[in-house]
């Protein structure tokens, strides 16, 4: 069920109901907006909407109409109609999580614009017997243009005038929402929200007083728009089945057997290993994103309502309607009948039972507790996977337990991972469509869906999604809020040269900007001319995220996505990883 206009609608006025506070905090004169819209931050949410109408007209953003869109926004704290009522409902149940001080930040410079984002590492406890260290905090940053700005600085640092860093921020934010104005309705969810995962991850929601900024405006932004989303969904289809129920699921996806798939390589070297390696990566990263994808696509809601995707994990938030449960019954089973044929099960992607959740639980503080719970619903799946592939009604299912005996040669996976490892290196976009084809250069998820690598963006008014990997430039028509790690190390025209001096008759010759072999890369070390392999991984997670807030009522949805992100990579878009 393709997301309608109207859902897209209220999505992005819930992404952008406090466009106006990094607006507000610019320094800009206020005309007393406060007069109209209770607060004076709702009244710069309102202004925002008028410059882009003044320069793009209503039409600004294709098939959504930016009065409506401007009306839900702007009046969320003074709401009239059941769509801004709604609007206000999400924004409270986000903005409940956010904590009172305590006496322990009285460090913090008042003024809007002066208030930093603290870290919320800083929170981080699992020694309850131990204090936590000084609090850390941000600069107001973009991560399209900062290396450094991702790494906190202490708190005790004399505080900046901010006015002129929220201005830059707001142009720039301002001039690549302008820039969507060409971006197909379908995509418009997740461009914004990749132009406010850019301008909002290192500013606060809050820059009140008695309040702490450990929450970004971004995460709040997000968590606004998929409960808004998730609550008008209900009530669009709801029936009398789904009365006296909570309003709201949460479902978790899981992919396990990720490092004996990445790691199940040749026992001696061979050539394309490296591409191999880089390739299985990679398709176990868009395996749990195409599978996003499809499943909100299937139950009609925008990008926003995934609330975690990192490390093989995902959590979605969804309308607890009698035919969303369904649809996941048959999602469930779709999912593991395709891994297990595809896989053999090497690798198995599952899907929780969901938990249900109401919009009194957010605004009570009781996330973790719903959080816990769907943790061990996950556990309970991944010791059951393959449940509903391998049984019927009436009991086993024998074809889907007979594993395939097709010659290797005929079917590898391998064979045409080494081909996406190759493409990798020069393609710049990636397109998510609902289609199916014979074209061997694609990547088929779930026997409906097809990657396409792209070297320029093409043919996307039907894609599903649009994942960023080396854009054109950083103001490109269309933004997406996936960066992936892409550097690869390429030839100057010198060493190309080099190179083709010592090759045989026989081989190719070497080209200025094709990937630099191993055994340059090597004569670059500074001591023993060898490569090196460097794993990284982080121990205890589940406590971190479980345990590692030193205060129950600090487990809020908002602070868990804030750690997913962070721990998952929150890195400026040109950072080249090598």
């Amino acid at each position: 069920m393709p997301v309608t206009p109207q859902m897209i609608e209220v999505a992005l006025a819930a992404l952008l109901h406090d466009v106006g506070k990094p607006y507000e905090r610019t320094g800009v004169e206020s005309e007393n907006l406060d007069h109209l819209f209770k607060y004076s931050h709702a009244g710069f949410t309102s202004r925002f909407f008028e410059d882009i109408q003044r320069d793009e007209g209503d039409c600004g953003w294709k098939g959504v109409s930016l009065v409506r869109i401007k009306t839900l926004a702007s009046y969320h704290h003074n709401p009239s109609d059941t769509l801004q009522k709604l609007i206000a409902t999400a924004d409270h149940c986000s903005a409940g999580e956010r904590l009172a001080m305590d006496g322990n930040e009285t460090r913090l410079p008042y003024g809007k614009s002066r208030r930093p984002l603290l870290s919320l590492f800083s929170q981080i406890n699992l020694q309850p017997e131990k204090t936590n260290a000084e609090w850390w905090k941000y600069d107001p940053a973009s991560l399209a243009r900062h290396d450094e700005c991702v790494f906190p600085q202490p708190l005790g640092q004399p505080a900046e005038e901010g006015k002129e860093k929220y201005d830059r921020l707001h142009t720039e934010f301002y001039d690549r929402i302008r820039n969507l104005r060409n971006c197909p309705t379908a995509l418009l969810v997740e461009a914004v929200m990749g132009v406010c995962r850019s301008s909002w991850s290192l500013i606060p929601s809050s820059a009140r007083s008695d309040e702490v900024p450990d929450i970004t405006l971004y995460d709040h932004s997000v968590v606004s728009a998929a409960i808004a989303c998730a609550l008008f969904a209900q009530q669009q289809s709801e029936t009398d089945a789904d009365k006296n129920r909570k309003k709201m699921l949460l479902v978790s996806g899981d992919v396990s057997g990720i490092q004996d798939f990445l790691l199940d390589l040749p026992n001696q070297a061979s050539p394309g290993t490296a591409k191999l390696l880089r390739a299985r990566s990679f398709y176990v990263t868009m395996l749990t994103r195409v599978a996003i994808v499809m499943i909100l696509d299937r139950l009609g809601l925008p990008a926003c309502n995934c609330l975690k995707d990192a490390g093989g994990q995902f959590t979605l938030l969804v309308p607890n309607t009698v035919a969303v449960h369904a649809e996941l019954k048959k999602l469930r089973r779709e999912l593991e009948e395709w891994t297990l044929r595809t896989f053999q099960g090497r690798l198995a992607l599952i899907l929780s039972e969901p938990v249900e959740i109401d919009d009194a639980d957010f605004l009570e503080g009781r996330y973790g507790e719903f959080a816990e719970e769907l943790k061990v619903q996950t556990d309970i799946a991944k010791k059951q996977k393959f449940r509903f592939a391998l049984q019927t009604g009436s009991g086993w299912n024998i074809d889907a337990a007979t594993m395939d005996t097709v010659p290797p040669d005929e079917r590898s996976l391998d064979k045409r991972l080494k081909q996406l490892g190759t493409a990798l290196t020069s393609a710049k976009y990636i397109v998510l469509s609902r289609k199916t084809d014979d074209n061997p250069d694609h990547l088929h998820f779930f026997d409906t869906l097809t990657l396409d690598l792209q070297h320029r963006l093409e043919n996307v008014s039907d894609a599903l999604a649009v994942f960023e990997i080396n854009p054109e430039n950083e103001t490109t028509t269309f933004a997406a809020p996936y960066s992936m790690a892409r550097h690869v190390p390429r030839l100057t025209q010198e060493e190309a040269d080099e190179l083709n001096k010592e090759k045989l008759p026989d081989e190719e010759e070497w080209r200025e900007n094709q990937v630099r072999p191993f055994e340059l890369i090597a004569k670059s070390a500074e001591g023993v001319k060898c490569l090196a392999v460097l794993k990284a991984d982080v121990d205890r997670l589940g406590q971190i995220f479980f345990h590692g807030l030193k205060k129950k009522k600090n487990a809020t949805l908002s602070r868990f996505a804030v750690l997913s992100r962070f721990l998952n990579g929150v890195r400026p878009q040109n950072t080249v990883c090598n």
